[in-house]
């Protein structure tokens, strides 16, 4: 399977050269190219790649503001990272947004080839373990029993008197963790903390609706459209995902 790749370099040489380098690899598949942060941010969400090139200093919006707006959004989208920069003095922020690689100009061949080994070594582990995400489940509390509840079947999981809850549009089950556990654990599956009481599916919203006091409403798509708040502290993080 081909590794999908996104180029986000300002400079047009400096573009063609990488763009040239991994052409080498046959692995590798350059579905997209830009020439600054924003730019790559609307092609990234659009070609959904697996891997990113990022260079740093560019106009508009510099790499490390595009990496850290990735690194927000990856509950929905988390292609690897792979900086690109003549200067070594941004390693350390590079790293805090868990980029893959941090590679210096002019990039040589040999070490691109090192990153790229790690790269693909990644990739196939998580292929391997993508038949076990497709079958991913949460044990609720069902007549005395656990049944294990596909994720992609619930709505969205709160917190009340009666502890918290998974809805279904078939209906609601207890489920004993709290919303912490279960944001870490079903982070990569596209739930989303809107509210401290709140832990939603994004695939299952229907509409954002702009609420009172600078709040939004997230309506899901069950038929009963339950509806869903987005506290302030959220709302940013949410705006970015959905492009809103």
């Amino acid at each position: 399977m081909k590794i999908r790749t996104v180029i986000v370099e300002d400079e047009k040489p400096a573009r063609e050269e990488l763009m040239f380098l991994l052409e080498q690899f046959p692995e590798i598949e350059i579905v997209g190219t830009a020439e600054h942060g924003q730019q790559g941010l609307e092609v990234i969400l659009e070609k959904r790649p697996d891997l990113v090139f990022i260079d740093i200093e560019m106009p508009v919006m510099d790499g490390l503001e595009l990496a850290n707006k990735l690194y927000k959004m990856r509950d929905l989208i988390q292609p690897s990272i792979v900086f690109t920069t003549a200067y070594d003095e941004f390693a350390l922020q590079a790293f805090e947004v868990e980029a893959l690689d941090y590679l210096l100009k002019p990039i040589s061949e040999e070490r691109l080839k090192t990153t790229i080994e790690r790269l693909v070594n990644n990739f196939n582990k998580r292929q391997a373990e993508a038949p076990l995400q497709g079958v991913k489940k949460v044990p609720v509390n069902y007549k005395g029993r656990y049944k294990m509840l596909p994720i992609e079947e619930i709505l969205y999981f709160s917190t009340g008197e009666e502890g918290v809850v998974a809805k279904t549009k078939k209906g609601s089950y207890t489920v004993n963790a709290n919303l912490t556990e279960l944001e870490r654990n079903l982070k990569d599956y596209g739930f989303f903390r809107s509210h401290r009481s709140f832990l939603v599916n994004l695939n299952r919203v229907a509409e954002v609706i702009p609420w009172f006091k600078g709040k939004y409403l997230l309506i899901m798509d069950d038929p009963t459209k339950s509806e869903v708040p987005v506290s302030r502290t959220y709302i940013k993080e949410l705006c970015e995902i959905f492009k809103l």
